[in-house]
């Protein structure tokens, strides 16, 4: 395993630590944290933080969930002695990035529906 893979999982394994961390601190504080939200977006004038922190905690906590196991197969399996064939890594990639793709586009229309000021 290169350097650099090793690199990118960790900071796949922590992008998903700082996603459930920032899920739960805005379901335990009711504040939406900027790092989550399109930067047009200003979380203390939302309409509506409520609703958007109840419709994407759970995509946030699997997301979260998701990306910590993808860095932790990818990286660990290798580790401990077993041989993971780069067709694997590679569609451990494209499977990742599919999930972003849909996590992207619910979290951008749950940001219109619910942070963005209605006039």
């Amino acid at each position: 395993m290169d350097q650099m893979d090793t690199l990118m999982d960790i900071l796949e394994i922590l992008a998903g630590a700082y996603m459930i961390y920032c899920a739960v601190k805005m379901k335990k504080t009711g504040n939406v944290k900027n790092d989550l939200v399109s930067r047009s977006i200003d979380p203390d004038k939302a309409p509506d933080k409520e609703g958007y922190i109840k419709a994407m905690f759970l995509p946030d906590i699997v997301m979260g969930i998701l990306l910590i196991l993808c860095g932790c197969i990818s990286s660990g399996l290798p580790l401990i002695g077993v041989n993971v064939p780069e067709l694997f890594n590679q569609l451990l990639i494209a499977f990742v990035l599919v999930l972003f793709i849909i996590y992207g586009v619910y979290s951008m229309k749950t940001q219109k529906q619910h942070l963005m000021p209605r006039n």
